[in-house]
């Protein structure tokens, strides 16, 4: 017996296990579901994602440090974007 081709162990699954839904019933659906997907948590709210790549090791040493002192990865983050701003004599104004 030969390996499971990987794109046909989910075929058709979605659909399977999606909910069966009157035709009536579907523009209130489809509307709650837009709804939701476009909610964000509080404090994501009207802020824009910055995504930067890091090698492994100072990745490590950033979770480290953020275990160490008790403080997230993202407060480390704010307070280093902040020391860079202080260091171009701009507002420090990341929060």
């Amino acid at each position: 017996m030969g390996k499971p081709n990987p794109k046909d162990l989910f075929r058709g699954l979605d659909a399977k296990a999606a909910p069966k839904v009157s035709t009536a019933e579907q523009p209130e659906t489809t509307a709650k579901a837009s709804q939701v997907s476009t909610q964000r948590q509080r404090s994501r709210q009207g802020k824009k994602v910055v995504t930067y790549y890091l090698d492994p090791e100072p990745f490590m040493q950033l979770k480290v440090l953020a275990a160490k002192t008790g403080v997230t990865v993202q407060e480390l983050n704010l307070e280093a974007l902040n020391l860079l701003f202080e260091r171009h004599q701009v507002s420090r104004i990341a929060r």
